[in-house]
């Protein structure tokens, strides 16, 4: 991930020029912060997960849980607009999902379900093409919280398995996620996050079940301060 900065075009300013850019932006009251881009310094990989080309891949095999973890906090009283791309494909079944999870400590081992032992304060936007136990229905993305079982919100969505890069962006805050696919509004649901969360995505293979799930691109952009 690109570390955040300030947002100062040009490598050769003069020091005036600088000093007269940083009292406007403090006139204004504005700090542009860059996006925060996925990057292997930053970020931890576990289980089957493997980072090849700037694609993360997590599952690509049977039985497998692959997990890549963002190694900052993000601090949920500003939103924070996470975006990334996800592919997966099933050869022989469909006994597999995604989870996109916030939890208020760091993931550092692969789990499946939402890829935490310590459930607490917990929520995750999961793509689950499957049905099993607490499932509403095949092919759904959900906002769950400390359980894939409990599910607060979800919508019917055909957008996996289909062997397509599909755009995911998910806004948070301390209240809400609201969730985007391929630029449209699917999900708008309430929570209560502590202060400051970590997220990871974390996928799951059944065991008997070839899935290739995958993601890239993925990038954090904190709202403006004023």
């Amino acid at each position: 991930w690109k570390g955040a900065y300030i947002y100062i075009y040009g490598k050769t300013m003069k020091k005036k020029l600088l000093s007269l850019i940083l009292v406007a932006a403090f006139i204004l009251g504005t700090v542009f912060v860059q996006p925060v881009e996925m990057k292997a310094a930053t970020t931890s990989l576990y289980g089957s997960a493997e980072e090849e080309k700037d694609v993360y891949n997590l599952t690509d095999g049977y039985g497998q849980v692959g997990t890549v973890v963002y190694n900052k906090k993000i601090n949920t009283e500003k939103t924070t607009t996470i975006t990334f791309k996800y592919y997966s494909k099933a050869t022989d079944g469909t006994e597999g999902a995604m989870w996109a999870t916030f939890t208020s400590y760091k993931v550092k081992e692969a789990l499946r379900g939402i890829g935490t032992k310590d459930a607490k304060n917990t929520y995750a936007v999961e793509f689950d093409p499957s049905t099993g136990t607490g499932d509403p229905s095949y092919y759904h993305i959900a906002v769950v919280q400390e359980k894939v079982t409990n599910h607060l919100n979800y919508v019917k969505s055909s957008k996996m398995l289909d062997e397509k890069w599909h755009t995911a962006k998910i806004k948070v805050s301390s209240d809400k996620l609201v969730v985007y696919v391929d630029s449209k509004k699917v999900l708008s649901t309430k929570v209560s996050l502590p202060k400051y969360v970590y997220f990871s995505i974390n996928a799951y293979a059944g065991k008997f079940f070839y899935i290739d799930q995958k993601v890239k691109d993925v990038s954090i952009e904190s709202e403006k301060e004023k």
